[in-house]
C-alpha cells in the first residue's frame, strides 16, 4: 500500500507540474490573444471612422449635386432668354447706330427748343419786314418739325437703351449662374476625389487587417484548446489529491493496527512497553 501511495504521489506531482505549465501557457496565450484583438480593434476603428467620413462627404456631395441641378435649370432659362433676344438686340443696336448717325439725332431737343423760343421772342418783340417775318415763321415751322422728329429719335434711342440693358443684364445673370454651376461642380468633384482616396485607404486597411484577424483567430482557438486541457487536467489533479488523501488514511490505519498487535504480544509476554507502544495504543483508542 505504501508503494502504491508513493506512485500516486509521484504521478500527482507530475500532473501538478504539467498543470502549472498549462496555466503559464494559458496566461501567455491570453496576453497574445488580447494584443491581437487590440490591433484588430484599431483597424476596425480606423475603417469605421473612414466609413462615417465617406457618408458625411456623400451627403455633402448630394447637396451640391442638387444645387447644381437647380442652378443649371436657372442658367438654361436665362440662356434661352438671351438666345431669343440676341437677334433683336443685334437689330436694335444697328438701328441705334443708324439713328445716331442720321440728321434726326444731330441736334438735341433742348437746343432746338431754345432756338424756337428765341425766334418766337424775336417775332413778338422786334419789328421787321413782312418777307423777313414770313421767312422766320417758316424757319420756326421747320424747327418744330425737326423737333418732333428729333424727340421721336431720342425716344426710340431710349427704348433701345432699355432693351439693351435688359439683354445685357440677363446675359450677365446667365454668366454669373454659369460660374456658380462650375464652382459647385468643381467642389463636388473635389469631394468625389476625397471619397475615392478614402475608399483606397479602407481597401488598404482591410488588406492589412486580414493577417491580424487570422492571428487573433489562431490565438483564440489555441487559447480555448489549452483552456480545455487545463480544466480537464485540473479536474483530474483534484481527483488524484482526494485519492491520495484516502490512501494516506488507509496506510495510517494499517500501521496503527500492526503496532497495536505488536504491543499486545509484548503485554502477553510480560515485556516492558516503550513510549511508542503507549502512543500506538492511544492512537488505537482515538480510532
Amino acid at each position: 500500500m505504501t508503494q502504491t501511495n508513493n506512485n500516486l504521489r509521484m504521478e500527482f506531482r507530475a500532473k501538478k507540474k504539467e498543470l502549472s505549465q498549462l496555466r503559464s501557457q494559458l496566461h501567455s496565450l491570453g496576453t497574445q490573444k488580447e494584443d491581437a484583438y487590440r490591433k484588430l480593434r484599431s483597424f476596425r476603428d480606423k475603417i469605421k471612422d473612414r466609413t462615417q467620413k465617406i457618408k458625411s462627404l456623400k451627403d455633402e456631395r448630394n447637396t451640391l449635386t442638387t444645387q447644381v441641378k437647380v442652378m443649371k435649370g436657372k442658367r438654361d432659362k436665362l440662356n434661352t432668354v438671351v438666345k431669343k433676344s440676341a437677334s433683336s438686340h443685334k437689330e436694335y443696336s444697328k438701328k441705334r447706330r443708324d439713328l445716331r448717325s442720321s440728321d434726326k439725332f444731330q441736334e438735341s431737343p433742348s437746343r432746338i427748343k431754345a432756338t424756337i423760343a428765341r425766334l418766337e421772342m424775336t417775332l413778338e418783340t422786334s419789328p421787321m419786314a413782312f418777307t423777313k417775318e414770313k421767312e422766320m415763321r417758316k424757319k420756326i415751322k421747320e424747327l418744330k418739325s425737326q423737333l418732333a422728329k428729333t424727340k421721336e429719335a431720342h425716344q426710340e434711342i431710349e427704348g433701345f437703351k432699355e432693351s439693351s440693358a435688359t439683354y445685357t443684364q440677363t446675359r450677365r445673370q446667365a454668366e454669373v449662374v454659369h460660374k456658380e454651376v462650375q464652382q459647385k461642380a468643381q467642389e463636388s468633384q473635389e469631394i468625389h476625389k476625397q471619397i475615392t482616396t478614402i475608399y483606397d485607404e479602407i481597401k488598404s486597411l482591410r488588406d492589412e487587417e486580414k493577417p491580424v484577424t487570422q492571428e487573433y483567430i489562431d490565438f483564440k482557438n489555441k487559447f480555448l484548446e489549452v483552456k480545455s486541457q487545463f480544466e480537464e487536467l485540473s479536474k483530474k489533479v483534484k481527483e488524484m489529491a482526494e485519492n491520495i488523501e484516502e490512501h494516506s488514511a488507509a496506510n495510517y490505519d494499517a500501521v496503527v493496527k500492526e503496532k497495536v498487535a505488536a504491543v499486545e504480544q509484548k503485554i502477553k509476554k510480560g515485556k516492558k512497553l516503550s513510549m511508542d507502544d503507549i502512543l500506538a495504543f492511544q492512537a488505537s483508542d482515538d480510532k
